[in-house]
């Protein structure tokens, strides 16, 4: 057991989750960026309601609109996925770029934006099996990359980091 600890890495008895954001139009590459995630919660799923009166009576109904947010905020390890937070801080560069000021347009001629990409969240156990199917993410774009803390007396803790993602919907990917 400890074995297999050491394979995955010293901090893998904390980590439960793991993301896969799908390629982006406004990038060349091909492959998914797929890590390990610290921490993460999958946001409410909830309905609107709204109050009927009759008489002395009243009773509540559920509306047509989705009422949850559609922000997703998740940690990992920079210190271990440096190369990871760098294209994060490329796709946030290429939305809105800090040194030229220039923010770009979400919607292309297709229809499509080339800054917004589908990815998943699952939880895994500490032998890096999947426990659960996960959620589905769609038309995500990166909203906010958190600060990362250097400090020399950190005593060799992990440097994390804050990332959320704004999506149009979320779901299960199985419901029981």
């Amino acid at each position: 057991m400890i074995d297999n600890v050491f394979r995955l890495g010293d901090d893998a008895l904390d980590n439960q989750g793991e993301i896969v954001l799908n390629p982006l139009a406004v990038f060349s590459q091909g492959d998914p960026l797929r890590f390990r995630i610290t921490s993460f919660s999958i946001p409410e799923f909830a309905v609107g309601s709204y109050e009927v009166n009759y008489k002395t009576q009243k009773f509540t109904k559920p509306t047509g609109r989705v009422s949850e947010t559609n922000s997703f905020t998740f940690s990992f390890r920079v210190d271990k996925y440096w190369a990871i937070y760098q294209a994060l801080l490329a796709w946030k560069m290429a939305i809105s770029n800090d040194r030229t000021g220039v923010v770009a347009e979400d919607v292309s001629i297709t229809g499509n934006s080339p800054f917004r990409t589908d990815f998943t969240v699952m939880t895994k156990d500490s032998s890096n099996v999947v426990t659960s199917a996960g959620w589905q993410f769609t038309h995500a774009f990166i909203k906010s990359i958190g600060s990362v803390s250097f400090d020399n007396s950190s005593d060799g803790q992990p440097i994390s980091v804050d990332v959320t993602l704004e999506y149009v919907q979320c779901y299960p990917l199985a419901v029981l």
